[in-house]
């Protein structure tokens, strides 16, 4: 959390009588323990408001941290979890345990997992599995496994902390549930919340509170320019400090204090002498005066900038600061000239002919079109050609909309030139340029030469290890959205794209469904035939949606046919709700060779909750041994021969889009 969410976070909650039983604080002192730049750092917010940033060392290379603090006296000890990459790229959530100065791991790093989550409450470690059948661990401060067993409550990475009384709490829905921990071989049975309130004591410091806690116990109101996602690392204390008492009055003045009057006054008058002599070359000369001249007020150079009030928010109000625009000088419109501009017959609008961005762009073909965007091919700078997406805006939320899709197109690429050994092979499309006009957003794209929507007639007839090829291709983006922690929405064979029909890598394009791990949003986002069963719900984003579209490709590619049967309906309305119903009926009877994968496939990906709920690594394995079998490599091409003609991105798109694709509200 950054020092400016920290004042804000300060001041809401000295503001926030759900808190405090009785008199209300005046101070505060927080203490952050986050990860950033690939370590951990304390930041600490001062009672006198100072503010200071400190490293917490640990010896191993870490992706993120999730850490608990208990005070012993006046040492801070901590202790929780932090993640590390594992083969693969796959994260593990890593035991761990030290004070402010450094944290160790303290069990095995083999022993590490992604199925359960660790908090230190009070002297131990509890390593909480993220189900109800997943095994959880009790761990000492020094790494021993002291029980093993298993929780009715889920494990989760934002669990508030009352060191104190031992508990943690969480909510279920609206409601807050609290959980004292102990022997798992007790029952952790969850209670309401108890609501227990802070009362201070004049010029004495409370306790330190797990702000985490606090929220989910009295869901204070809290500025927006506070991310809700990192609470879990801020712990804050409190203090009111009476005002002093008025002195008493004991006459006018005394004889050192008439003297003191005598000498300000002569000073003063030195003071004006001055200033009266000095006034007409100052009222020339000064930069002050000139601005007095002007009729203008001097503003001095303070270099000081006014924090904004808001976070970046997506459609759904989902705070996500990667929204943020990166190039505001393309945010004016530009004017569409009426003579330079061509009519498109599917969106039934003019579209410029000539665009002129950070390069010329000059009109070629079309490429293909959605519901409410198009893709045409322009040729840039009078050289090479490229793709333009044209996205139709209406109204003021249909450009945020808009901006939000281009804004983290652009996180992707810092991402990548941020972290070029991890992300060396990128496999998400990228926006080069971008701006709008008044009913228009456009950005830049590469061109791609047909996708997998365009080959899949030809499929049914390729070998099965080709086809088998294609599914791994496609899952290798996914794996790069899960570790940005983004699901892309609206998988389906035709946002699948070849850059080059000789190259066998798979580009994933059409982000305008993107949203970030945890976000909300309503239920029928999406294609709905490609859509997972919580998008289908309306329930958070998570790994699980784009994991359940990529099975559905999957069954696709393999057999020509959904996993599942279509319904054929009459009228548009209930859509969502009969897509719902076809998707959880069973699967149904395929071929033995087919069976097989998609029976494996699906015990792996289907009826998970939302949440870090799918082994991935399971998952990668299962088509490794599926390429053993059918005796093929991830470099080989998963075509026989390549078309003479390119295909016609815009004929096999209309094919594909049968079901109507459902509106964001």
């Amino acid at each position: 959390m950054n020092e400016v969410a920290l004042r804000a976070l300060l001041n809401s909650l000295l503001t926030c009588s759900a808190l405090f039983d009785g008199q209300m604080p005046n101070l505060a002192e927080f203490k952050v323990f986050e990860y950033e730049g690939g370590g951990i750092r304390m930041k600490t917010l001062h009672w006198n408001g100072s503010f200071a940033s400190s490293q917490i060392h640990i010896s191993d290379t870490i992706e993120g941290a999730n850490l608990q603090m208990v005070v012993s006296g006046e040492k801070i000890e901590l202790g929780g979890q932090v993640t590390v990459k594992i083969r693969g790229g796959y994260l593990d959530h890593c035991p761990v345990a030290g004070d402010t100065s450094a944290v160790r791991i303290v069990i095995e790093k083999r022993l590490c997992s992604s199925t359960f989550f660790v908090y230190r409450i009070k002297d131990r470690l509890y390593a909480i599995g993220w189900n109800n059948f997943m095994a959880s661990h009790i761990i000492s401060l020094d790494g021993n496994v002291i029980e093993h067993g298993t929780t009715s409550v889920k494990g989760k990475e934002n669990f508030g902390v009352n060191q104190t009384k031992g508990t943690f709490v969480y909510k279920d829905g609206s409601t807050c549930r609290e959980v004292t921990v102990g022997s798992l071989s007790s029952s952790w049975e969850s209670r309401s919340c108890d609501g227990e309130k802070i009362t201070l004591v004049p010029n004495e410091t409370s306790g330190w509170h797990h702000v985490q806690y606090l929220q989910t116990v009295h869901d204070c109101e809290l500025n927006r320019t506070i991310p809700r996602d990192e609470l879990k690392n801020v712990y804050a204390r409190f203090l009111y400090r009476p005002p002093p008492p008025k002195a008493r009055r004991r006459g006018l003045l005394t004889e050192r204090g008439k003297v003191l009057v005598g000498l300000s006054a002569g000073f003063l008058g030195v003071v004006l002498i001055a200033f009266v002599a000095s006034a007409p070359f100052w009222y020339k000369w000064s930069p002050w005066g000139g601005a007095w001249r002007r009729g203008k007020k001097p503003v001095p150079n303070t270099d000081l900038q006014s924090p904004s009030e808001d976070l970046p928010r997506d459609s759904y109000g989902n705070v996500d600061c990667n929204l943020r625009m990166r190039k505001p000088q393309h945010e004016t419109p530009k004017v569409l000239d009426l003579k330079d501009s061509f009519k498109d017959e599917d969106l039934g609008l003019l579209l410029p002919q000539t665009i002129f961005g950070g390069a010329t762009y000059r009109h070629v073909a079309k490429l293909s079109h959605g519901r409410m965007s198009v893709v045409h091919k322009y040729r840039m700078n009078d050289e090479a050609f490229v793709a333009i997406k044209l996205i139709v805006v209406r109204d003021e939320m249909e450009m945020e909309r808009a901006k939000q899709e281009v804004a983290l197109l652009e996180f992707f690429r810092d991402c990548r030139k941020a972290h070029p050994k991890d992300y060396e092979d990128w496999h998400l499309v990228g926006a080069g340029d971008w701006g709008h006009y008044p009913n228009l957003y456009f950005y830049v794209m590469p061109l791609y030469e047909r996708s997998i929507q365009d080959v899949l007639n030809d499929l049914p007839n390729a070998k099965y290890g080709q086809k088998l090829n294609v599914c791994y291709q496609m899952l290798q983006g996914i794996l790069e959205l899960q570790r940005l922690g983004y699901a892309h929405g609206d998988l389906k064979p035709a946002n699948y794209m070849q850059k080059k029909l000789d190259e066998i890598k798979l580009y994933i394009v059409g982000f305008g469904f993107v949203q970030k791990f945890g976000a909300k949003r309503p239920a029928g986002c999406g294609t709905l035939e490609y859509m997972s069963l919580p998008a289908l719900r309306g329930q958070e984003v998570s790994m699980v949606d784009d994991m359940q579209s990529w099975f559905h490709c999957c069954v696709v590619v393999l057999t020509g046919e959904f996993a599942y049967s279509r319904p054929t309906p009459d009228e548009t309305e209930g859509l969502v709700e009969l897509y719902l119903k076809a998707q959880t009926e069973d699967v149904p009877q395929f071929p033995s060779k087919d069976g097989e994968i998609i029976a494996k496939l699906r015990a792996l990906i289907w009826d998970k909750p939302p949440g870090n709920t799918i082994d991935m690594a399971a998952v990668s394995k299962t088509l490794d041994e599926f390429r053993v079998k059918f005796e093929f490599k991830y470099t080989d091409p998963w075509w026989d021969s390549l078309p003479v003609e390119k295909p016609s991105s815009t004929k096999s798109r209309k094919q594909a889009e049968t079901t109507q694709k459902s509106k964001k509200p």
